[in-house]
């Protein structure tokens, strides 16, 4: 069973598993993983899958800081994708390559990519807005609504601590100079 995903169809890599042992059952099958490399919170995997029909491979990387699963489980997901993307070469796919578990993985980080702004992002929009409200001589406003709101007019250390609500933070300093300005 394929899962439609955008219009698209994709197997899970535990169908893509079952598949090939179904139809390889009295002939050559071998699946294999190598851990390529897991530094810097990078996770790469090399799987082999070795039929009657030839030697196909495919490879995958995780980032261990991006996404809920990957936190815990980068090994596994990693190692899981690239025997995914062997089968695919295999010709043990749905329509597309990919399986329903990578394009779902894909989706998922681009949701949080969109939702969470990063810390030297955040630490930048603060020093551009700081650069508005001085050019407008709002420069005082500015620093004390930063300690005020957030304990302290350090833009580092609110970055530090409130980047993952960066937007909420940036558009309530955009109303305050767009409130200052007027004056």
């Amino acid at each position: 069973m394929t899962i439609n995903i955008h219009g698209k169809e994709y197997k899970t890599v535990a169908e893509r598993v079952n598949e090939i042992h179904d139809i390889q059952k009295d002939k050559q099958l071998s699946i294999e993983t190598e851990l390529v490399s897991w530094a810097d919170n990078v996770v790469v995997f090399k799987a082999t899958v070795t039929t009657s029909q030839g030697v196909f491979t495919g490879h995958a990387y995780e980032d261990e800081t991006r996404g809920q699963i990957n936190k815990t489980s980068a090994l596994e997901n990693c190692e899981t994708s690239a025997i995914g993307r062997a089968l695919a070469s295999a010709g043990y796919a749905g329509s597309e390559f990919a399986s329903a578990n990578e394009v779902q993985n894909a989706i998922h980080q681009q949701s949080e990519t969109k939702k969470m702004t990063s810390k030297v992002q955040f630490e930048e929009r603060l020093k551009q807005a700081e650069i508005k409200f001085d050019e407008v001589g709002l420069t005082a406003t500015f620093l004390k609504y930063l300690e005020d709101t957030y304990g302290t007019n350090n833009i580092s250390q609110i970055a530090k601590e409130r980047y993952k609500a960066a937007d909420a933070v940036i558009d309530s300093l955009m109303e305050l100079y767009k409130k200052g300005k007027k004056k």
